[in-house]
């Protein structure tokens, strides 16, 4: 969440996101899916437009804190540990790319009956 407390940042990596990056580039929306792996709460934010914005030292030092903490997570979980030593090499720092957009709507997709229910619109 940026300051603004409107718009978010997403990170990806800019050799393996780039049918993602093309897509943007022509026009299409964007649809961010986010999940917590213990209790399986998934959010899904969608927006007509991103835009990207430079990448900088906090972004990457926020990517490598998000990535050891997905790990350690998904450690809890039973994984293996050299599952971190895999995501780290999945999201390079090196690579990224920042997308900002606003939310136009949020919806619930935690499975159960609550699932696909809108949270917010704006």
């Amino acid at each position: 969440m940026a300051r603004d407390r409107r718009s978010l940042t997403v990170l990806l990596s800019a050799s393996r996101g780039r049918a993602v990056l093309e897509a943007l580039d022509t026009g299409s929306a964007i649809t961010l899916v986010v999940s917590r792996p213990a209790t399986h709460a998934t959010l899904q934010l969608k927006a007509t437009r991103a835009v990207r914005v430079g990448v900088s030292t906090a972004h990457r030092a926020t990517s490598a804190r998000c990535v050891a903490a997905f790990a350690g997570e998904l450690e809890t979980l039973g994984y293996a540990t050299e599952l971190k030593t895999t995501l780290a090499s999945v999201l390079p720092t090196d690579d990224l790319v920042a997308l900002r957009f606003v939310p136009e709507i949020v919806f619930d997709q935690t499975p159960g009956p609550d699932a696909g229910r809108v949270l917010a619109r704006t």
